[in-house]
């Protein structure tokens, strides 16, 4: 089976960050990739 491809803007990260449970994106998806324009506006 193959993992479904998950496609997000900054908003759900931004928020997962800021709570401490950005980890749970990598527990529900598996791989994650972050473009590196998307880390530079989280930082």
């Amino acid at each position: 089976m193959t993992t479904p491809l998950v496609v997000t803007n900054n908003t759900p990260v931004s928020h997962l960050l800021r709570i401490g449970q950005l980890p749970l994106l990598g527990l529900l998806f598996g791989r994650v990739l972050v473009p590196a324009q998307m880390v530079d506006e989280l930082d």
